[in-house]
């Protein structure tokens, strides 16, 4: 698994956060959504169910009351192996 955190988007136009994740080196909007969250203040999340020892690459996406997506950057990490 992932945890995600991240700034709030400050403008009244918000309509949605939409956590994305890919394998490759970018995560575009035709990737995996993780979780959409409509709380403006809801500004963490955990993305489950990742293959361990794999890379991923993740990108919160807000969209606007418009329709347009703010894309965050593309953040790169790779899941750790766990032994139980």
């Amino acid at each position: 698994s992932a945890e995600l955190r991240w700034r709030s988007y400050g403008c009244n136009d918000f309509l949605n956060y939409q956590v994305l994740y890919s394998r490759n080196l970018t995560a575009e909007r035709t990737d995996v959504v993780a979780d959409t969250l409509t709380v403006r203040t809801d500004t963490a999340t955990i993305v489950r169910g990742l293959t361990p020892g794999t890379i991923y690459t993740f990108r919160v996406m807000v969209m606007t009351l418009a329709g347009l997506p703010l894309p965050s950057k593309n953040i790169t990490d790779t899941t750790t192996v766990s032994f139980k």
